[in-house]
């Protein structure tokens, strides 16, 4: 057994959350196929959801750190992520 029980449920959350995601790839093609679309056109759906990911996963992720960390959620802080000094960090 684990001992650290937040790092078991995030850990199973995320795996969750990808399965999720990787189940719909497949289904989206046959879909897509069902209703005509050429596979150009489905491949252009995958292709703009995984540039989109990848563009804006860092920022948005960035952005919900400083969020959560101004209103007192987390207990560290990447001083790369926000500009201005939160409390609770040493500004030297």
């Amino acid at each position: 057994m684990l001992r650290n029980r937040t790092l078991l449920a995030v850990s199973l959350t995320v795996c969750a959350a990808y399965v999720g995601v990787g189940m719909v790839g497949p289904v989206r093609v046959l879909y897509a196929q069902s209703r005509g679309a050429s596979l150009v056109i489905i491949g252009a759906m995958a292709s703009s959801y995984l540039i989109s990911n990848f563009v804006f996963q860092y920022p948005v992720g960035a952005t919900l750190c400083c969020l959560t960390f101004r209103r007192g959620y987390g207990s560290s802080h990447h001083p790369t992520f926000c500009s201005r000094p939160h409390r609770g960090y040493n500004t030297r």
